[in-house]
């Protein structure tokens, strides 16, 4: 999306190790641009090269599975963003 000649932006953290000092030094590194950077991301979790292998989305082999969940989530703040 531009606006005002500009893409609007933000930063989507993927592969994220939780309760690590990297998430949060990966966050305050994050906070020096003046880019927002979403508050859903993605950990490392196995449905992801399991569902790429196999030609699918998380949501396709596991719905209810907490990468489907992950994509849902940043669906759902990508579509507040782009209507913000």
């Amino acid at each position: 999306m531009v606006t005002d000649g500009k893409p609007k932006a933000a930063f989507v953290i993927s592969k994220v190790v939780k309760r690590t000092r990297l998430t949060g030094e990966i966050n305050d590194a994050l906070k020096e641009f003046a880019i927002p950077v979403f508050q859903a991301f993605t950990t490392q979790l196995q449905a992801y090269p399991t569902a790429a292998a196999q030609g699918q989305t998380p949501a396709d082999i596991e719905p209810e599975g907490d990468a489907a969940k992950e994509i849902r989530s940043i669906v759902h703040e990508l579509q507040g963003f782009i209507n913000s």
